[in-house]
């Protein structure tokens, strides 16, 4: 009996290989990124269900998989997802939660000890020859403002609370107990206001959802919010800030520095080219890495696996909800 075949992008393919390989119940093959040729791969190999990465899909993948078909998400959120398409073409659409918060969280920290500590500069001149040791700046005793208090928010504000000693403030538009957030996570203050929440911050990191109603969340109003002094990190959607508006306050010393993982673009590429990123000193940057560990990756493609097989069975596709 034949195998149900499955494709899964070539990126997504190598970050989760050994898992993919072993699934003896499935024939899973890799395949480009590119929606076009992918939907021509699909079609040719009469593919049920296809695994993505960030990428935009918005033409011919969605009419290239059989109806009840699954498009699964390596990762949480369903970026580059169409879900009007989808449940046209009558898809199932599924993504990883709870499995990359840990993974994401760590990023985050090694992000801003990267900038409170100059690393990266101070590793570019040690590369050049020339010692020029700097001053930084310690975690503990500072308020790292968490705006976002879901899954990897909550793992932010432990570690950098009970690991660090550092001041969590945090900020969502729902907020758990209080109680809970101060016992479980050491969050401090906690409030549905950002500038209540931001205006104190040393250290603010973003881990809300991308969506139409928190494009640009971080515009020039919210960044002028911030101390002069204050850094911020982003591990969560490079469509959450408007990267105009973080690169002036950068440039003009209005916001001490930046560590960013996700990008308006990607691969990056400046929204403006006068508008840089890459060429600020207090600026780090990562591709889009902070999921990007061997644990992670696993953990990821086992459930990936875990929900295709489910999306087979008949209690599932007897559903009316699709997406």
């Amino acid at each position: 009996m034949k195998k149900p075949v499955v494709i899964v992008t070539e990126l997504e393919y190598r970050k989760g290989q050994e898992v993919f390989a072993s699934a003896s119940d499935l024939e899973i093959i890799p395949g480009p990124s590119a929606e076009e040729p992918l939907a021509r791969l699909i079609r040719g190999k009469n593919a049920f269900a296809v695994v993505l990465g960030v990428e935009k899909y918005g033409g011919p993948l969605y009419a290239s998989l059989p109806a009840h078909g699954v498009i699964a998400r390596f990762g949480v959120g369903y970026d580059g997802i169409d879900p009007v398409q989808a449940k046209e073409h009558a898809l199932f659409v599924i993504n990883t939660p709870g499995v990359l918060e840990g993974a994401v969280a760590e990023q985050t920290l090694f992000l801003a000890g990267a900038l409170l500590r100059n690393i990266a500069v101070l590793d570019k001149n040690m590369r050049a020859g020339t010692w020029t040791p700097r001053l930084g700046t310690e975690l503990k005793g500072k308020i790292w403002a968490v705006i976002g208090l879901g899954a990897i928010g909550k793992q932010v504000s432990r570690i950098a609370s009970l690991g660090f000693g550092a001041r969590v403030f945090g900020c969502d538009t729902r907020l758990p107990a209080p109680e809970e957030l101060e016992k479980k996570y050491g969050i401090e203050r906690a409030s549905k206001d950002y500038v209540e929440i931001a205006s104190a911050a040393d250290i603010l990191s973003l881990h809300i959802p991308a969506n139409k109603a928190t494009h640009h969340y971080l515009n020039a109003d919210r960044l002028r919010v911030l101390k002069s002094s204050a850094i911020l990190i982003n591990t969560a959607r490079g469509s959450l800030v408007d990267e105009d508006a973080l690169y002036d306050a950068l440039a003009k010393g209005k916001l001490a520095g930046a560590a960013l993982d996700v990008y308006q673009n990607e691969p990056y590429r400046p929204v403006h080219p006068e508008k840089d990123l890459r060429t600020l000193p207090n600026v780090v940057l990562t591709p889009h890495t902070s999921s990007s560990t061997a644990e992670a990756c696993e953990r990821v493609a086992e459930r990936v696996l875990q929900n295709i097989r489910y999306a087979r069975t008949k209690e599932v596709q007897k559903m009316d909800l699709v997406f």
